[in-house]
């Protein structure tokens, strides 16, 4: 038989949440800095918060629901659609790059994988 949470208990552990969130403020930040850039490594996130590589993924994925590398290729994946979208391109390599990506042929196999259709098809090239 569970009790219900008292109410208190609820608020100090909101604000737990919040400030683990807030340790993590740092590299979030570097985040929407250098999202598409080609060299971004998610190693030095933790360092730039003065936690553990362990503990930054749990409080990260508890706030993205994500890991840190599959929020990454997200962002980017979507970012590469909307500028196949846009017709603002002139190549699938160029595409790539804008997103973050230095191999196109590595981009090519994620994006399909992630929308099943590749980069070419989808942009109608």
């Amino acid at each position: 038989l569970q009790r219900p949470q008292s109410l208190q208990y609820r608020q100090h552990q909101s604000y737990l949440d919040k400030n683990k969130a807030n340790l993590i403020n740092p590299a979030v930040s570097y985040l929407k800095k250098h999202i598409y850039d080609c060299d971004l490594k998610t190693e030095i996130l933790p360092g730039l918060c003065g936690i553990s590589g362990t503990y930054f993924r749990k409080i990260f994925k508890s706030n993205f629901s994500a890991s840190p590398k599959d929020y990454i290729l997200a962002r980017r994946l979507s970012h590469a659609k909307a500028l196949f979208d846009s017709g603002d391109f002139n190549s699938v390599s160029e595409v790539a790059l804008s997103s973050g990506y230095t191999d196109a042929l590595y981009f090519c196999r994620v994006f399909k994988k992630k929308y099943g259709v590749c980069p070419s098809e989808y942009a109608g090239l």
